[in-house]
């Protein structure tokens, strides 16, 4: 039900799909140094809202490096939603492959 995909195929995937929502499941701090055009922080009150949505709602998830969004992927997964989208190397791979002037910032997989 999650798949992983490489930031440019997220980055076409976000441009095609009608309707598709962009978490981003990184820390307030990580967000001040840059987030995704369009990506609403993966916050409690955004989970308790999910709930009432269509399960075929198209969900895509990132954060710095691809762990937590894989978390955060599969609570929706296991929540019934099928079209979620997790990208592979977070942030980091988007910077590095699709958006040179989005700054990297330090820090380790978490």
């Amino acid at each position: 039900k999650v798949r992983c995909v490489r930031p440019m195929e997220l980055k076409n995937w976000l441009e095609e799909t009608p309707g598709a929502v962009l978490f981003d499941a990184r820390e307030p701090w990580e967000r001040d140094w840059g987030s995704l055009e369009g990506g609403r922080p993966l916050v409690q009150s955004v989970l308790e809202e999910s709930a009432s949505w269509p399960k075929s709602t198209p969900i895509a998830v990132y954060c710095h490096y691809g762990v937590r969004s894989m978390d955060a992927a599969a609570y929706f997964s296991d929540r019934g939603f099928w079209n979620v989208q997790v990208l592979e190397g977070g942030i980091d791979a988007w910077s590095s492959q699709v958006d040179p002037s989005l700054k990297r910032y330090p820090g380790h997989p978490c």
